[in-house]
């Protein structure tokens, strides 16, 4: 098992200037754009390797917990830009990927010289059906208090819209916008 919850994510766009392609199926593994305090835009690995896992990728890290852990102590801080991310539900015991996306443009995250992860919070109430963990979302006025430490992820309760979207995302070889379109 790679992850428990943003498995995969999606950006359209370049916002970096790097030339990055549009992407609606990032899996774990993949280069992604990063920015971090040195470096104004860098593509990284999504996923950090460990001594204890060395087999399978990190990709991500709870927030209210990742600083007492020794994985990260290394760690220095990112943000991640995204348009949206993949979550599944279970549905008449099946799983079902939703679209999730807000307004806020870039995902906390860490890294460190293997790669990154995207740090989560417990879910908003409107996608805990879903499910119960989401990732820390920051606008563009966030990016500054995230870096020095001064972020409270606690406190942020923004609106996140979603819908239902084509089971054929869940296999990442499909990279197409048509895989995002609403379901019934």
């Amino acid at each position: 098992m790679i992850a428990n919850m943003c498995g995969r994510y999606v950006l359209s766009g370049d916002p970096f200037s790097l030339g990055t392609k549009d992407n609606f199926n990032v899996s774990p593994g993949q280069d992604m754009p990063v920015k971090t305090v040195d470096c104004d835009g860098q593509s990284m690995k999504w996923g950090l390797k460990t001594e204890w896992q060395e087999s399978k990728l990190l990709i991500n890290a709870r927030s209210e917990t990742y600083m007492q852990k020794k994985t990260f102590s290394k760690c220095k801080r990112c943000i991640v830009p995204y348009t949206g991310w993949i979550e599944w539900a279970a549905e008449n015991n099946q799983k079902q990927p939703y679209l999730l996306y807000s307004d806020k443009m870039y995902f906390a995250g860490l890294y460190d010289n293997s790669g990154f992860i995207i740090l989560t919070k417990e879910a908003n109430s409107n996608i805990y059906h879903i499910h119960n963990r989401q990732p820390v979302l920051l606008d563009k006025y966030d990016v500054g208090l995230w870096f020095m430490g001064d972020y409270d992820v606690s406190k942020t309760n923004e609106l996140i819209r979603y819908h239902k979207i084509s089971k054929s995302i869940n296999n990442p070889e499909n990279n197409s916008r048509e895989y995002l379109s609403e379901v019934e």
